[in-house]
């Protein structure tokens, strides 16, 4: 015979749903990748710093409100400046890139944005180093 489970019992079991639930949504959240727009893109990135590994090297980006971008790493530098244009971010750097105009969507996967450029690689780009 089964006996329903006191109030207390019910309210256990009910946490323990919703812990559950709630791990694996933050789990599935993390394997969701949503294209952002013009505007997700600017709100994103104006003001900030972020960071990415592009060919083997750590690279610090600086995306100034004004539309101003400077990039670092332990090698190399360069500034340019950089805009969003039919849902896509655009960059031009001084001297990367032989100072052609990039642009390229940028998709949110979880905490990371993945940037997918024009040659078919896709970068990944973070808001914390390492």
């Amino acid at each position: 015979m089964y006996v329903l489970p006191s109030k207390v019992g019910r309210l256990a079991l009910a946490a323990v749903w919703f812990a559950a639930s709630s791990i694996f949504a933050s789990a599935y959240a993390d394997q969701v990748e949503s294209r952002l727009d013009n505007l997700q893109i600017a709100q994103h990135y104006a003001g900030r710093t972020v960071y990415l590994r592009w060919q083997g090297v750590d690279f610090t980006l600086i995306f100034s409100e004004d539309g101003r971008l400077d990039g670092k790493s332990d090698v190399v530098s360069d500034s340019g400046r950089w805009w969003t244009d039919d849902d896509k971010m655009c960059r031009q750097w001084r001297r990367w890139h032989e100072n052609r105009v990039v642009c390229h969507p940028v998709v949110a996967k979880g905490k990371l944005h993945l940037w997918h450029e024009p040659d078919g690689s896709i970068v990944t780009v973070r808001n914390t180093p390492g």
